[in-house]
């Protein structure tokens, strides 16, 4: 567009007649999508809704979990659910009608024992390297990734979001963690000297 001398032909002509003469060949500087943020970090997967094989299995596998209601849920207190307390009716946003599972809410001696559990996992949190943090989030987004089936029938029943809506959601959460992952290792992982207004040496 800048060159006035670059013929209209050249100019109008579709990106998928140039893509053609290319014979399906990938461009050397065109990563594949796993790695579009390397090396950094690894792209959340995604699921070609357009190929039947693919979006069928996803489909079967969904099915398969909403099979499964309804659900119990409860407050999770040292890696336990606790479903004490008042119990309420969960229905689905897409049809009221719809009874997906009860919820408890949680006690006031339940969330007072979350906070004592807390407070003493707190020094052994503190005294965890950045490095150990980081390895953390990622194995909580590889742990997203593997069971997206069946987090994307949560954001479906219990969000009333449609297929698309449900994958980009997880996908999401999955990259967050390696995100904030890589962004430990390298900002928190050795110090990291700042210029501050005064030009004085400043340490992370």
């Amino acid at each position: 567009m800048f060159d006035p001398k670059a013929p209209i032909a050249a100019l109008t002509q579709s990106p998928l007649i140039t893509f053609a003469k290319m014979k399906g060949t990938q461009h050397p500087k065109t990563p594949l999508p796993p790695n579009i943020f390397a090396p950094q970090r690894r792209n959340s997967r995604g699921v070609d809704l357009s190929n039947t094989t693919h979006s069928n299995e996803l489909s079967k596998q969904i099915k398969e979990v909403v099979s499964q209601a309804p659900w119990e849920v409860g407050s999770i207190i040292n890696g336990v659910v606790d479903a004490q307390g008042e119990a309420q009716d969960m229905l689905s946003p897409r049809d009221y009608a719809e009874k997906i599972g009860k919820r408890y809410r949680a006690t006031d001696e339940q969330i007072n024992m979350a906070y004592r559990s807390a407070l003493q996992a707190a020094p052994a949190w503190r005294a965890r390297s950045a490095a150990d943090r980081a390895a953390l989030l990622d194995k909580v987004a590889d742990l997203l990734e593997k069971n997206l089936p069946q987090l994307v029938a949560y954001c479906m029943l219990e969000g009333g979001k449609i297929l698309a809506d449900g994958i980009d959601e997880v996908r999401e959460a999955v990259d967050f963690c390696r995100y904030y992952a890589a962004q430990a290792q390298d900002l928190l992982g050795t110090p990291v000297q700042l210029k501050g207004y005064t030009w004085a040496r400043q340490f992370s």
